[in-house]
């Protein structure tokens, strides 16, 4: 455990998550967030996160009408909105 903690210590945070395709994106420069639907039989979710310099894309394996509620939820506890129609 020693050794594979070891690649990790003098790393920046951005590296390490930017390696596991993790990221770090300030609520304060989300623009607006949007969400569709992809596929007939097996409902899959593509959520984009829209900021000033970048889209971020995320793929959920869940059907838009589920998403839509946890999202909503999320954000309203940071002050935000998730609008439908985008």
């Amino acid at each position: 455990m020693k050794r594979a903690w070891a690649k990790y210590v003098n790393k920046p945070t951005a590296s390490i998550l930017k390696e596991y395709r993790c990221y770090i994106i300030p609520y304060s420069e989300v623009t607006h967030l949007g969400a569709a639907e992809r596929g007939r039989i097996r409902k899959r979710c593509i959520l984009s996160v829209f900021t000033p310099q970048q889209q971020f894309t995320f793929f959920v394996n869940t059907s838009k009408r589920t998403l839509e509620p946890d999202v909503s939820l999320f954000l309203e506890r940071v002050g935000m909105k998730f609008s439908k129609g985008e």
